[in-house]
């Protein structure tokens, strides 16, 4: 469990260092596959995935166009997002915990919502908010959540950038 813990950390400091790289040059925004880049997330994660048996369900929509889009903010999101989530279940000791992702995408507009069948403890709840919203512009995008008796959803929302 250890190992896992400091792997996970030298993976959030390399995405740190990205990020503090892409804060200083403007970095061109490239037609992305969302669906890749959701998959490249996941598989940071397949080992605690698999060890927690946690259910995973993806529904991507079909036929999804490629956007343009700041793939740096909306990686390191994703990946905060999925490690909170990960992180409550191993804390909480939580048996079928079930994470279901979903694309939704229209001409300018890409919606990523992440929805568990478990809570986060509100305090962590909140920060993860708050510094996950640090890394988001405007103009990029915005990350809403909703809180529901026994479970929550995150969504992410991406606005096509040309």
């Amino acid at each position: 469990m250890q190992k896992i813990n400091e792997h996970t950390d030298l993976l959030k400091n390399k995405i740190d260092s990205i990020f503090k790289y892409a804060a200083q040059e403007k970095i061109t925004e490239k037609p992305t596959d969302i669906h890749n880049l959701i998959t490249e997330i996941i598989s940071l994660f397949s080992y605690e995935i698999k060890h927690h048996k946690i259910s995973l369900i993806l529904n991507f929509q079909r036929n999804a166009p490629n956007f343009h889009i700041d793939r740096f903010q909306i990686r390191h999101v994703l990946f905060r997002l999925l490690k909170q989530c990960i992180h409550t279940v191993e804390k909480n000791k939580l048996h079928r915990a079930k994470l279901e992702i979903q694309t939704y995408m229209d001409k300018n507009t890409m919606r990523i919502l992440i929805k568990s069948n478990f809570l986060i403890n509100e305090e962590d709840f909140e920060n993860e908010l708050t510094y996950c919203h640090t890394f988001l512009d405007k103009d990029s995008g915005v990350l809403l959540a909703e809180l529901f008796p026994h479970s929550i959803c995150f969504q992410l929302k991406a606005f096509q950038q040309r």
